[in-house]
């Protein structure tokens, strides 16, 4: 919140931007999933209305090592939670009218 007033892009990374719980929870329920998907927006909204206001961009970059991936789950699964993470991200932004984003996404493994 207070990059937002200095900086023309702010970076967010959903992997630590509002979850502090460090995937306490692997798999969750439907129920569970929008449980969390409101926690997140309650969090992630005051820097949307913010990026809005002040007529800033959004990068929202999500690295491999925050998107959880059990050892035993194929590599395009892992590819597929690495951008539904930020995708779920782009939706709280367009579903406040929000469009003045982009993604960065990395991975050392690109496949």
């Amino acid at each position: 919140m207070e990059a937002v007033k200095w900086v023309e892009v702010v970076r967010v990374n959903p992997g630590n931007y509002a979850d502090s719980k460090k995937f306490a929870i692997k798999e969750y329920t439907n129920t569970q999933y929008q449980e969390e998907l409101k926690r997140i927006e309650e969090k992630f909204h005051p820097l949307v209305l913010e990026c809005i206001r002040l007529k800033r961009a959004m990068r929202i970059g999500t690295n491999s090592r925050f998107a959880f991936r059990p050892h035993h789950e194929p590599l395009r699964r892992h590819a597929a939670r690495h951008g539904e993470s930020a995708l779920e991200f782009a939706r709280i932004c367009r579903k406040h009218n929000f469009h003045n984003f982009k993604f960065s996404m990395k991975s050392s493994n690109p496949r």
